[in-house]
């Protein structure tokens, strides 16, 4: 008796040659595939300010935003991405086949999925420099790497955004943390701390910005990244990986860890405002700062047999 993974149909399944499921089969697994993704939880992150959630609520990367701390599983990833079909783009699991739908995106980040495509040209009249002169107010010189801006420039320069900061530096340091977010988790890529310059004009106008799909632009971005990750060879995935975690987690429920609800370091910035779906599984806390946490409620009480427990621990 011989067993065969198949495809059954090769007309249909014909790079299975080039997937990794190949390989997977004939060597067993590798490592786990990993990727250069960039969050809040990071010093380089730009930590958003009050003044920015009318204008990021009013662009619908709310959601996002609240979302993008959330700790990737590269494992699980790299388990979907071997299931993931170039042929048919959808996900072959023994119970059938699967993908990511337009709805999970709108569902899972709150992202805006109807409105005008999310397109440009990669060039620029006047060049890429005097863009980004004319948007931040300050020339990159050698930040700029042909059409890729650095984001240690950004960083760099809008470090953080200060209580009495006029309406012309809020919007730069808002325009500055989408590009970060674009970076880092809705359209992160192979190339490092850079990004394309492509997405200057999509944020130049926060009128225009708001017309715009970028949910659409999202999923078609992750499919093209997950048809190269499940190529031979390939060592890193790309794209916006927290959706395809928490689609995983939302349509396959028994991969989930048990749902958490919302961070009360959100609850400092962000107060009542409702979020996505997804922030069903953001993190309370790490053990330690629960344990303090623990220990600060315990000291507030009044009974004084608890603060002579406490102390004696």
């Amino acid at each position: 008796m011989s067993m065969d993974p198949g495809p059954r149909d090769s007309s249909v399944l014909h790079l299975q040659s080039q997937h990794r499921s190949d390989v997977v089969w004939k060597a067993g697994g590798g490592d786990c595939q990993r990727s250069r993704k960039r969050d809040p939880t990071q010093n380089k992150f730009f930590k958003v300010h009050e003044r920015m959630i009318p204008i990021l609520a009013d662009l619908r990367f709310d959601g996002v935003s609240r979302l993008a701390s959330i700790d990737l599983d590269w494992g699980l990833l790299t388990a979907l991405i071997e299931h993931w079909r170039p042929e048919t783009h959808t996900f072959h699991l023994p119970v059938g086949e699967c993908s990511i739908t337009l709805q999970d995106v709108n569902v899972l980040l709150g992202l805006r999925i109807d409105g005008d495509a999310v397109t440009g040209g990669t060039q620029v009249n006047g060049g890429w420099e005097n863009l980004v002169k004319q948007i931040f107010g300050k020339a990159p010189g050698t930040s700029l790497k042909g059409a890729r801006l650095l984001l240690s420039w950004l960083t760099t320069n809008y470090k953080t955004l200060h209580d009495d900061a006029s309406d012309v530096e809020l919007i730069r340091y808002t325009q500055s943390y989408l590009l970060q977010l674009f970076a880092g988790v809705l359209f992160s890529d192979h190339s490092g701390g850079q990004i394309h310059c492509m997405y200057l004009p999509l944020i130049q106008d926060f009128g225009r910005c708001r017309t715009l799909a970028w949910g659409s632009a999202v999923l078609a971005f992750l499919y093209r990244e997950l048809c190269k990750a499940c190529k031979i060879g390939v060592r890193e995935n790309a794209g916006c990986l927290i959706l395809l975690q928490l689609w995983a987690w939302t349509r396959l429920p028994t991969l989930a860890h048990v749902p958490r609800g919302p961070s009360l370091d959100n609850s400092v910035i962000w107060g009542d405002r409702s979020g996505p779906y997804g922030m069903r599984w953001c993190s309370h806390f790490g053990m330690l700062t629960l344990l303090v946490c623990i220990i600060h409620e315990l000291v507030d009480l009044t009974c004084s047999r608890f603060s002579c427990s406490i102390i004696y621990l």
